[in-house]
């Protein structure tokens, strides 16, 4: 077996381990291959992808929302135009033109624009491509960060084939200062005619200001919050029904003395949906607050469970993802906790980040 074969054992393994905890009923039958553009489609008969990242490949197969449709969705200027309640943006178009042109354009947009600010490209993910100017010297920190490559990067991106999609625009969009709550909803979209479902809501765990580490939800406000939420799901509903979506969609929602503000939407499955999903088996042992977070922990899977033999014995940690490197011995994986409050959770918590370190994206 070539080192090739023997990874590619090693990543079915992975995934066959993780899974092997789940009753047949719930364990998931995955495809593995080489990359998007090698989906044994015939092969498994697949009639239709639902994709969570676009990607040019899967565009000759037929996905349960058209690829340009769903890229659009998660755009950063289709949020800004779709009269959801959003952040006041002003929108720096880069459609076909390169160079000099397209640069001194965003820089004098960013040079002028008041203080504070938020500046977004069209793509971010967990808080990459996301920049807060609140200070003079921050807003020159970006100005410069953009210069070393960021920028060009961006620019180069647009082409005769995808410049109607807009790749290169940025946004520049008022800061919602002194927030009451930090949010992040999570809701499935049904076909015209039926409602959607609400999945909950959980708060975010920010790192510096904009990375997104993870969240934490209570179980026990989830009523609350439902009716709380009830005519901005509509709203997010109604808005992706208008284009055809159906699937999971998180809304990311800043609240202050005005309401509620949208300041992203993640048109896929998100990073905490699986908090939503886990709410039974945290109730029903009276674990009513959870975690989910991605860590990347300095031991082997078996030498980590043991560990926290007792906790994952009583279903208070559970592994939702794991990949250990062979050849260093660590690993990177998606956690969720649960605890009675938050001073249980808070405790557990921290005895696994003593030996371990957060993953930012």
């Amino acid at each position: 077996m070539d080192g090739d074969s023997k990874k590619r054992d090693h990543d079915r393994k992975q995934v066959a381990k993780t899974s092997a905890t789940l009753p047949d009923c719930q364990r998931l039958q995955p495809v593995f291959c080489e990359g998007p553009d090698s989906i044994p489609i015939n092969e498994t008969e697949i009639d239709l992808l639902a994709c969570e990242v676009v990607h040019d490949s899967l565009e000759r197969h037929s996905n349960v929302v058209p690829l340009e449709t769903h890229w659009f969705l998660n755009s950063k200027r289709a949020l800004a135009d779709s009269g959801l309640p959003t952040p006041k943006c002003v929108i720096i178009t880069v459609k076909g033109e390169h160079g000099s042109k397209s640069s001194q354009r965003i820089y004098d947009a960013l040079k002028s624009h008041p203080l504070p600010f938020v500046l977004k490209n069209q793509a971010t993910f967990g808080g990459a491509g996301t920049f807060i100017a609140k200070t003079e010297e921050e807003r020159q920190k970006i100005i410069d960060n953009l210069g070393k490559g960021f920028l060009g990067r961006l620019l180069s991106s647009v082409n005769a084939d995808n410049s109607h999609l807009e790749p290169a625009t940025m946004l520049l969009s008022d800061m919602i200062q002194n927030p009451i709550g930090d949010y992040g909803m999570t809701v499935f979209n049904n076909k015209k005619g039926q409602e959607p479902v609400f999945l909950g809501v959980s708060k975010q765990m920010i790192q510096d200001g904009t990375a997104w580490v993870g969240s934490t939800i209570d179980y026990r406000q989830q009523s609350e919050l439902r009716l709380k939420f009830e005519t901005l799901t509509n709203q997010i509903s109604e808005w992706l029904r208008s284009y055809e979506y159906i699937g999971p969609a998180g809304a990311d929602a800043l609240e202050d003395a005005d309401g509620f503000h949208v300041v992203d939407l993640n048109v896929r499955t998100t990073g905490s949906c699986c908090l939503r999903l886990l709410r039974k088996h945290f109730t029903n042992r009276e674990l009513y607050i959870a975690s989910s977070f991605s860590t990347d922990v300095q031991q082997r899977r078996d030498e980590f469970l043991d560990m926290f033999k007792a906790e994952f014995q009583d279903g208070r940690m559970c592994v939702i993802s794991w990949y250990e490197d062979q050849e260093k011995g660590s690993s990177l994986a998606e956690l969720v906790i649960g605890g009675e409050d938050d001073d249980r959770l808070k405790e557990l918590m921290d005895r696994v980040n003593e030996m371990s370190k957060s993953v930012t994206f």
